[in-house]
């Protein structure tokens, strides 16, 4: 877990794992969060950064990432920075959302 912070405390968090049950078994990006009022600033990308260094230290070439399927603006996000669907994942749902698979190339 990383986080990013300016003058007022932490604006962001991103937390990766490694360990995650089948079919999910790649290393995850599985939990992204800037707050709203620090959206554009970079923290976002920054975050993402940190995590997947960490990924890659760790010995991984891949990562995923789930995401709302209609939380486009995080789609357009993670697409800007180089995520790609999963095609090897069906989309699934958790207890409220559709969910989307994301995957992209680690470079430790």
């Amino acid at each position: 877990m990383f986080v990013v912070t300016n003058a007022d405390g932490v604006i962001g968090v991103v937390q990766a794992d490694e360990s995650l049950p089948h079919p999910r078994g790649r290393p995850e990006i599985t939990m992204l969060y800037v707050d709203p009022a620090s959206w554009g600033s970079g923290a976002a990308a920054e975050l993402l950064r940190a995590g997947l260094h960490w990924i890659g230290s760790r010995g991984h070439n891949e990562a995923r990432v789930r995401i709302v399927e209609a939380h486009h603006r995080a789609r357009r996000f993670y697409e800007r920075e180089g995520w790609i669907v999963e095609p090897d994942l069906k989309p699934a749902r958790n207890e409220f959302f559709d969910l989307v698979y994301y995957r992209r190339a680690v470079h430790g």
